[in-house]
């Protein structure tokens, strides 16, 4: 944007004598301050200092050109140069050529923006013949000859004014323009590129579906055909050597179920089935089923109750059963020997008609580095069986409103706290160790 005003005037008239008056008014010359200002004065109140030099307001660009088609000439040569004129004083009466209307009219063609003051001393055209050959227009004055220094100087300034507001005004427009394209281009890419990233996205969706129910598919038919193998070999009767191989396709069984919940927990396919469940029951019966497990490895499995705790709550029982059947597990597979306990608790919350539940499961191992603690619930696949069981766990937990926690045990081992809010326990019994 422009930040130095352009003072470029166009003189056009045929008399030289003229353009020597114009320079005098306007040009810059010595001690002409002074006169300026008496000049001013003089227009205000209406007095002459006689003794006053000749005055001019400094810094416009004079150029002269005594004939319309000079001055034609000379208004396209400045716009090809790129320092267009503001304005200029066109006579009415250059005779051979144009007159000052027609030479107007010519110089707007090419230069619409500037601004005009037609100075004549006769009647050739009136006011309204001027507008109609004209048009009207806030960028043309007429100034009555014999002219006044005073009101040339201010003719001069408002008109160079005019013509760089008007300037300012464009370039402003312009570059808000320029920015308004620049805003939908850049919005449009946006868009262009949103729109690119959706439709990626809903292919690696669709990808990522379809994997997903291969992988399920797969696993249930893998499951299917292992779970008939086995069941033909322990009906049919098999060598004591077989033995292991049945227990590690159990064990493969297992690990099957287990992917199959975490892929179905991830893509959020796993139901919440909430009924009123025998909390206590289901406790003792999972000790029951896994204590030859626990004494053919040399643990012992034990089970209290932390004071009085409710016979039955409301929740998925299932997934309450498979948490703790894996606590148990985990338990069983990283202790050489020892006590494994079950505590069944519950305490109030904030909520007066909830109740949390607490499970814990505690053994007497080594307990789990800080290391391995912060990827303990990460998938992985190790021995058949292990590696999942933990991660399934605590996203059933979370499905169910509730948290598995995991803490140092006092004897240095491992204790998990898996814990639900239940509703309101009136009316329920209530069971003590």
């Amino acid at each position: 944007m422009t930040d130095t005003p352009n003072q470029r005037i166009l003189l056009v008239d045929d008399t030289p004598s003229i353009h020597e008056d114009f320079r005098k008014i306007l040009s810059p010359g010595p001690d002409r301050g002074a006169q300026s200002l008496a000049d001013s004065r003089a227009a205000l109140f209406g007095d002459e200092d006689e003794s006053a030099p000749e005055s001019a307001a400094t810094g416009f660009e004079l150029e002269s050109a005594y004939q319309g088609q000079e001055a034609l000439e000379r208004v396209v040569a400045s716009l090809e140069e790129g320092r267009p004129f503001a304005m200029a004083f066109v006579d009415v009466r250059m005779p051979p050529g144009w007159d000052g209307i027609q030479t107007i009219r010519h110089l707007w063609e090419v230069d619409p923006e500037l601004q005009v003051v037609i100075c004549t001393a006769y009647s050739d055209y009136s006011w309204d013949q001027t507008i109609q050959e004209l048009g009207q227009s806030e960028k043309l004055l007429i100034l009555k000859k014999p002219f006044d220094s005073v009101e040339i100087r201010q003719l001069a300034c408002a008109m160079t004014a005019s013509w760089n507001s008007c300037r300012r005004e464009r370039e402003l427009l312009e570059a808000v323009q320029a920015r308004e394209a620049q805003t939908q281009a850049y919005a449009s890419s946006l868009e262009t590129m949103n729109q690119a990233l959706l439709t990626a996205k809903a292919s690696s969706e669709r990808s990522a579906e379809s994997k997903t129910e291969f992988l399920v598919q797969l696993s249930r038919e893998v499951g299917q055909q292992l779970s008939q193998i086995l069941d033909q070999l322990v009906q049919n009767g098999c060598p004591a050597g077989l033995e292991s191989a049945i227990d590690s396709g159990r064990d493969l069984m297992a690990t099957l179920d287990r992917i199959l919940d975490l892929t179905q927990l991830e893509d959020g396919e796993v139901p919440v089935q909430t009924a009123p469940f025998p909390l206590v029951a289901m406790v003792r019966e999972v000790l029951a089923e896994r204590r030859s497990d626990a004494e053919r490895t040399g643990h012992s499995l034990e089970f209290r109750l932390a004071g009085p705790v409710p016979e039955t709550v409301e929740c998925d029982g299932a997934r309450v059963r498979q948490v703790l059947d894996q606590l148990i597990d985990n338990a069983l597979r990283h202790t050489s020997q020892g006590r494994i306990q079950v505590c069944l608790a519950n305490e109030p919350t904030e909520d007066w008609s909830r109740t949390r539940v607490i499970l814990t499961v505690e053994d007497e191992g080594q307990g789990i580095t800080q290391e391995v603690q912060g990827r303990m619930y990460e998938p992985f696949i190790g021995r058949p069986g292990a590696g999942l069981g933990l991660a399934v766990s605590r996203e059933l937990m979370k499905l169910m409103g509730g948290e598995l926690i995991y803490e140092p045990a006092p004897s240095g081992g491992a204790h998990f706290r898996a814990t639900l809010e239940v509703g309101n326990l009136a009316g329920v019994r209530m069971v003590e160790g």
